[in-house]
């Protein structure tokens, strides 16, 4: 078929969309002490294996680093030093690697040395956390980035994120648990927080949430499971229902990094928003969108990493729709992708660089990239009728794309059986499967038996034993997936490799609701915890509107015990839970 090219425009001042490990050149702005050097107050304090704290005052701020038990293994003499705007290291461009320019809309918060005198000290075996009281100028519910200096020898560098902050009431500042992208203060280094600037963050904050839309009906909305509350997991999370109102039937949502902007569609054709995920207390908009004229049913919305686009499935057989203004207020349609037919599923990297939209008669691959003059170009790359949709449809539509890697994603079931796992490699401009069997070495084609180089091909892997797959996921370091099935969890490796292999066997755990016993079954949608440590089931028993949440831990090798368990929640029949 004819590959095209959709371009729109919108006025997006001063976003541009990076890698999600954010990379600066110097910080504009001010604060925190006089330019020049270091500023006043640094202190020295030795910390034991019991941990400890230690308060390090910049400007009218007060930031406490915390170092927990077990930290240090001995009595080890830490020096906090803090840094102004000026002095902070610059670097030079790496080949490959994004960077900010001076002043282009990053705004420096603060900057520390953090140095250990013990000989022979490595790095801390417990992330180091750090709090502030007393920060001026940032409203609540700002998100503020950490992110450390990697030096490469000489006055190369660059900076890399490696946490985030939420700033509360009375310029309280609080950091974010660690996750596998982001896990904090590990090493002696140069640390810097700052405010991104608008829409080029791409480091998703860990708010230990799971979100889920009540599409059974939309009498519970939006239902927010809280599964992490001061740094620790729980075994009875607590869910608070965000009711919507007026709506029904909600097929589609997504988030931004921040978590400040969300999106929902539903099968009257509106388009809703919402906010204060990060707060703890988000807020559906009285805004909506009317998107009758792009479709007869919503059935899926995927957000740009800039909160302020979004692409959006109205059922259309010919177009997908493009919203805009979305961190404004002011929502507007604000172009179309051409698609070959119905594409119910939506999904968009991490990174911001590749759309898939999926549906009966195929998965259409869109290479995305910014416009001049603002919004972006959506540029089909491929149309893969082989890997369309069988017995799902909406929500994710059976696809997940590689949080660390956007050229590669995870496909199950495809236009000649539902019962298949596929990863697609080369995404977007030239994507690849290839078919093995489970039990075939996964370095021999099927076609001709030859070796061939497996991170140039996908794997498409048979499974037995399961009725119907109805969601998937992908872990947080881009290794493992893990597919939701009828008849429980099915865990996958070599999704970074090239090469699909079954690890373990079907996994259904038994557990109790009202005195009733259940095997783990009915999966219909799934995510991983940002840290790679649990997957967030969602199980449609006892029934669909009166269903259960699992935690399940998870690692390379298989899964655990279920650790913590909620009932009583509406779980959509589609895929489209969100983690955060």
């Amino acid at each position: 078929m004819r590959f095209q090219t959709v371009r729109y425009r919108v006025t997006l001042t001063g976003l541009a969309v990076i890698t999600s490990s954010l990379l600066l050149w110097g910080c504009g702005g001010g604060g925190g002490g006089s330019l020049g050097g270091p500023t006043p107050g640094g202190v020295t304090q030795t910390i034991t294996s019991a941990g400890g704290s230690m308060n390090v005052t910049q400007g009218k701020a007060t930031y406490t680093f915390n170092f927990p038990a077990g930290a240090v293994s001995g009595p080890t003499q830490v020096t906090i030093t803090p840094l102004d705007a000026n002095s902070i290291p610059s670097f030079t461009k790496a080949a490959g690697l994004s960077r900010f320019t001076p002043n282009a809309g990053n705004q420096y918060v603060g900057a520390f040395k953090l140095a250990v005198g013990t000989a022979g000290f490595t790095q801390f075996a417990q992330p180091v956390s750090i709090g502030a009281t007393g920060l001026s100028g940032f409203p609540a519910g700002t998100s503020l980035n950490l992110a450390t200096f990697q030096s490469s020898g000489g006055s190369n560098g660059q900076w890399v994120d490696i946490g985030t902050f939420l700033v509360g009431t009375n310029g309280g500042l609080t950091q974010q648990p660690p996750s596998a992208a982001l896990p904090g203060v590990t090493l002696p280094s140069t640390l810097l927080i700052y405010k991104p600037a608008p829409g080029t963050s791409t480091a998703y904050a860990n708010y230990g949430v799971a979100i889920l839309a009540d599409e059974q009906g939309g009498k519970k909305g939006l239902q927010i499971v809280q599964f992490i509350q001061n740094n620790a997991y729980l075994t009875s999370p607590v869910v608070t229902n965000l009711p919507v109102a007026n709506a029904y039937d909600l097929d589609g949502q997504a988030l931004t990094p921040d978590g400040s902007q969300g999106v929902l569609v539903d099968g009257g054709n509106t388009v809703r928003f919402f906010s204060g995920v990060q707060l703890g207390n988000p807020t559906v908009s009285s805004n909506t969108l009317d998107i009758s004229n792009y479709g007869g049913d919503g059935d899926s919305i995927a957000i740009m990493p800039n909160g302020d686009t979004a692409v959006v499935s109205g059922d259309s057989s010919s177009q997908l729709l493009v919203v805009s203004g979305i961190v404004s207020g002011n929502p507007v349609t604000a172009g179309t992708i051409p698609i070959p037919s119905n594409r119910d599923g939506v999904v968009i990297s991490n990174d911001g660089k590749v759309l898939l939209a999926r549906g009966g008669t195929g998965l259409t691959v869109f290479s995305i990239a910014p416009a001049s003059g603002g919004g972006y170009t959506f540029t089909q790359t491929a149309d893969l009728a082989a890997l369309g949709a069988q017995g799902m449809e909406d929500g994710r539509d059976g696809m997940a794309i590689s949080p660390v890697d956007s050229s590669r994603a995870v496909v199950i079931g495809n236009s000649n059986s539902q019962f298949t796992a596929s990863l697609i490699v080369g995404l977007p401009n030239s994507p690849s499967v290839r078919s093995v069997h489970l039990n075939a070495p996964a370095s021999m084609s099927l076609t001709s038996r030859r070796v061939v180089r497996p991170e140039r091909h996908g794997s498409r892997l048979a499974l037995s034993g399961v009725s119907a797959l109805n969601a998937v996921a992908i872990s947080p370091d881009g290794k493992l997936a893990v597919v939701g099935a009828d008849v429980g969890l099915i865990l996958l490796s070599g999704v970074d490799t090239g090469n699909l292999a079954q690890v373990g066997s079907i996994y259904s755990p038994s557990f109790t609701v009202g005195g009733q016993s259940y095997n783990l079954g009915s999966i219909t949608t799934l995510g991983f915890t940002l840290d790679g440590k649990y997957v967030v089931v969602g199980a449609q028993q006892p029934s669909a509107q009166n269903g259960t949440v699992l935690l399940i831990p998870v690692s390379a090798s298989g899964f655990g015990t279920p650790f913590a368990q909620v009932n009583g929640v509406s779980i959509p029949a589609n895929d489209q839970i969100l983690i955060h």
